[in-house]
């Protein structure tokens, strides 16, 4: 079982809709609210933690909430018991979907993505690299060499990030993947 740490950094005491939210997760710990804000930590189950981002995005829109951080959990002890409820959820979703259960929120693929789209030094080797060994297969006409260029694949990042810009309609993470691809492909192309 995934374990998600999400924390809000708040500038103040929540109040109303978003205190309601909060109080009906599992709360791991709270920080005293000073004049410099709080800290509140939940403690969630990975396919949950999309469900209740969306939930704290629209609960926060003018909200004292200053930042929402989601953090991978290794380990925790002690070890969380699953009640009843949560163990026949697990089981019907998983006969609906056994994909569901092993899935990650967007902000979480967002991130992983993000960083491999710079244009970095080693980006640009493996750029140079994989155009050199695809001349070199395509001059002694060897398809292995033509496949290993293809194995260096610098490209499959921003290609990535492409293809979830466009399900997600993100159009700032298509333009960033487009243009690390154009850099990318452009050795190639001379």
């Amino acid at each position: 079982m995934s374990l998600r740490l999400l924390q809000l950094q708040c500038t103040s005491e929540p109040e109303g809709e978003l205190a309601e939210l909060i109080d009906s997760q599992p709360v791991l710990s709270r920080s005293e609210c000073t004049d410099e804000g709080c800290t509140i930590q939940l403690l969630l189950r990975a396919e949950h933690a999309e469900r209740v981002l969306d939930e704290l995005r629209e609960a926060i829109e003018d909200g004292p909430v200053a930042r929402l951080c989601l953090l991978p959990v290794a380990a925790t002890l002690p070890l969380l018991e699953d009640d009843e409820d949560d163990v026949e959820d697990a089981q019907a979703r998983d006969e609906e979907s056994p994909i569901a259960s092993g899935r990650i929120s967007r902000e979480e693929l967002l991130s992983d993505i993000e960083e491999n789209l710079g244009i970095t030094r080693v980006f640009l080797f493996t750029s140079l690299l994989a155009t050199f060994v695809a001349a070199l297969g395509l001059v002694r006409d060897d398809d292995v060499v033509l496949i290993g260029a293809m194995v260096i694949a610098p490209l499959l990042g921003p290609l990535v990030a492409l293809s979830l810009g466009t399900v997600l309609g993100d159009f700032s993470l298509i333009r960033r993947a487009l243009i690390t691809t154009a850099v990318g492909a452009g050795p190639s192309l001379l």
